[in-house]
């Protein structure tokens, strides 16, 4: 008897996520379009002369000229929606705020950017107030989603690699790591439930300051939603994988790094328990 469940439940996990994680990457982009939204609530109180910068890159603005006076998100949206430039960007949201949503989802070249430029959009280049009318800073915000991107063969890993060799940004990086088993069911079925210990990572430099746990919670939901979708990681035919089902998980609101302090961020992680009950004929 071989009685190699570990093997079996690991092994099957790696070739499952390496084969489904590429079409679940591209459908979970799809939904990621940036959205910026003002932190207060309307109505908003907007003073004469206000001019909005609006952009969908960094650096390129269109400027809004706002109806003073006080106004609502929905008739602010509306100012903005009267651009042709910026059509379709502009709402009111469940909470009365501003919130814009970016047209675009991010690609694994351009990400998906919504920015409020700074507010000196006046012809004297002075603020013009619409920034801190709405809560943004006078400096200008912007949000940024970049791509997950699905793992090459060597970003499934099964236990920790010897150096740090992990795939570019962007990437997500799957490690199964430590592994434990017991039995369940009826002792004369060599039936064991597996528990799986995983560390989700995921690079993206280009987040800097801006930084969010956006990228992360998407490289989450990837991994999730492949184990859901298929129960048995696409071995019913075997017969051997009998149930597989995530666990409890938990992102790390500190950026992870190597060494000590004063270390660079490199990545931003979560760890993540999954559960697979295997029955192994003997």
């Amino acid at each position: 008897m071989s009685q190699r469940v570990e093997e079996i439940a690991a092994k099957a996990l790696r070739d499952f996520l390496l084969v489904q994680l590429p079409a679940k990457a591209t459908a979970v982009n799809l939904l990621r379009a940036a959205v910026l939204t003002a932190p207060w609530a309307g109505p908003y109180t907007i003073p004469a002369g206000a001019i909005l910068r609006v952009g969908t890159a960094l650096g390129t603005y269109t400027n809004v000229t706002l109806t003073s006076g006080s106004r609502t998100a929905a008739q602010l949206a509306a100012d903005i929606e009267a651009v042709p430039a910026l059509a379709g960007l502009a709402a009111a949201d469940t909470a009365s705020r501003l919130a814009l949503t970016s047209l675009v989802a991010p690609t694994a070249t351009v990400p998906s950017i919504l920015a409020i430029g700074p507010d000196n959009a006046g012809t004297d280049g002075a603020a013009t107030g619409s920034n801190a009318a709405l809560g943004f800073d006078a400096g200008g915000n912007h949000v940024q989603t970049s791509a997950v991107v699905a793992p090459t063969y060597r970003g499934v890993m099964d236990g920790w690699p010897v150096t740090a060799d992990f795939p570019g940004r962007g990437a997500i990086v799957v490690i199964i790591g430590d592994r434990s088993s017991a039995d369940v069911g009826e002792k004369r079925r060599y039936e064991k439930l597996v528990d799986l210990d995983l560390t989700i990572l995921r690079a993206d430099p280009a987040v800097g300051q801006h930084r969010n746990r956006e990228g992360i919670e998407a490289a989450v939901r990837c991994v999730r939603e492949v184990i859901a979708s298929d129960r048995h990681l696409g071995r019913a035919a075997n017969g051997d994988i009998m149930y597989a089902e995530d666990g409890p998980c938990r992102i790390s609101g500190m950026p992870f790094n190597f060494g000590a302090r004063g270390a660079p961020v490199l990545f931003d992680g979560a760890s993540m328990q999954c559960g697979i009950k295997v029955f192994e004929r003997w």
